[in-house]
C-alpha cells in the first residue's frame, strides 16, 4: 500500500515537473525572441553608424533636389462613386487611358477636344483613374437581380460570396467604380459630370440602353393594363354581388377573365392576389427603370472644387530627402554585398 502511494507521489511530481519545463521553455523562447530582436536593432544602428556619411550625403542631396525642383503647383483631386450600366465601364477605362497618354505627351489641345472643354482648363489635369468598388451593400442589389435571371433550382448553388468573388476575379463585370481625377488647380472640375457623361454617350452604349428601356416600358405598360383590367373586374364583381343580393340568388358565380391563362370554376380568379402581383411587378419595373435610366449614375454629387492633397509624401522636402536616404542605403548595401561576394570567392578558391 505504501509502495503504491509512493508511486503516485512520484507520478505527480513528474507531472508538475513536466508542466514547469513546458512553461520554462516558452519563457526562454520569448526571451530569446526579444534578445534576437534587440541584437538585430543594434546591428541596424551599428550599420547606420558605420555608413552615416553616405546616408547623410544622400539625405542632403535629396534636400537640395527638393529645393531646386520644388513643385510650384499643389495637387487637387475629386473622387466620384458611380454605377455603370450597359458595359459603360469599358468605355470609361479606354477614355481615361487615352486622357493619361495625352497628358503624358502634353497634347492638351487634343485632350481639350476629347473632353469637350477649353484648352486653358485641360492643361491643368494631371491624371484620370478608375478602380472597381466591391462593397457588399452595393453588390447585394445586383446579386438579387442576378438571381432573378437564374432558375430557382440553382439558387442554392449561387452564394453571395461566390457572386462577389466572380466580380473580383473579373472586374469588368462589376458595375460600381471609384473615379478619381487630379489636377494642379482646384477650380477646373466644374462641368466634370458632363465630361464623364459625354464619354459614355457613344452609339453602341446608347443602342443597348434603348433596347433595355423599350423592354422595361413594355413590361410597365403590361402591368398597368393588368391593373386596369383587374379594377374593371372588381367593379363588375361588385355589381354582380349587388344584383345577387337584390334577387336573393344564393348560388356561387365564378368570374372568367381573359389573361395569360383562362380561369374557370375549377380555379377562381383571385382579384386581390392578381392585383398584388401586378403591383409588385410594376414596382420592380419602375425601380429597374430608375436604376438603368442612364449609362452612368453618380452615387454622390460630383464635386466642382478639388480637395488639396495634404499627404506627408506630397511634401517635396519630405519626399526627396527620404528618396535620397533610401538610394544611399541601397548603394551602401550593394557595396557591402559585393565585398562579401569577393571575399567568399577568394575563400572558395583557397
Amino acid at each position: 500500500m505504501n509502495q503504491q502511494h509512493h508511486s503516485e507521489e512520484i507520478d505527480i511530481i513528474q507531472f508538475f515537473r513536466a508542466i514547469g519545463d513546458f512553461f520554462k521553455s516558452i519563457f526562454n523562447g520569448i526571451k530569446n525572441l526579444f534578445l534576437s530582436l534587440f541584437y538585430f536593432i543594434l546591428d541596424v544602428i551599428l550599420y547606420f553608424k558605420k555608413n552615416y556619411i553616405y546616408l547623410i550625403a544622400g539625405t542632403v542631396l535629396g534636400l537640395l533636389l527638393a529645393f531646386f525642383m520644388k513643385e510650384k503647383k499643389d495637387t487637387y483631386s475629386v473622387e466620384v462613386m458611380a454605377r455603370t450600366n450597359y458595359k459603360a465601364q469599358l468605355k470609361l477605362k479606354e477614355s481615361f487611358e487615352a486622357f493619361n497618354h495625352l497628358i503624358k505627351d502634353k497634347n492638351y489641345k487634343l485632350l481639350a477636344q476629347e473632353m469637350g472643354t477649353g484648352e486653358d482648363k485641360a492643361l491643368h489635369f494631371t491624371n484620370f483613374d478608375i478602380e472597381p468598388v466591391f462593397d457588399d451593400v452595393l453588390l447585394v442589389d445586383d446579386y438579387a437581380d442576378y438571381l432573378k435571371t437564374k432558375d430557382t433550382v440553382f439558387y442554392k448553388f449561387i452564394e453571395f460570396e461566390d457572386y462577389k468573388n466572380s466580380r473580383i476575379d473579373n472586374p469588368d463585370l462589376n458595375n460600381y467604380w471609384k473615379l478619381t481625377v487630379t489636377a494642379n488647380a482646384p477650380d477646373v472640375f466644374m462641368g466634370l459630370d458632363e465630361v464623364l457623361k459625354k464619354i459614355v454617350s457613344d452609339k453602341e452604349i446608347a443602342g443597348r440602353q434603348q433596347n433595355y428601356m423599350l423592354a422595361l416600358n413594355a413590361a410597365k405598360e403590361k402591368n398597368l393594363k393588368t391593373l386596369q383590367d383587374i379594377d374593371t373586374m372588381r367593379h363588375i364583381f361588385n355589381k354582380v354581388i349587388v344584383e345577387m343580393a337584390k334577387s336573393n340568388y344564393s348560388s356561387t358565380t365564378n368570374i372568367v377573365v381573359n389573361s395569360d391563362k383562362m380561369r374557370g370554376p375549377e380555379e377562381p380568379y383571385n382579384l386581390f392576389e392578381e392585383r398584388a402581383n401586378a403591383l409588385e411587378n410594376l414596382e420592380r419595373a419602375v425601380l429597374k427603370y430608375n436604376k438603368y435610366a442612364s449609362a452612368l449614375v453618380f452615387l454622390n454629387a460630383v464635386p466642382t472644387y478639388g480637395i488639396k492633397d495634404t499627404g506627408l509624401l506630397s511634401n517635396p522636402y519630405v519626399k526627396y530627402p527620404l528618396l535620397g536616404f533610401m538610394l544611399a542605403l541601397l548603394l551602401v548595401f550593394l557595396i557591402d554585398f559585393n565585398k562579401y561576394l569577393v571575399a567568399y570567392q577568394r575563400k572558395k578558391q583557397v
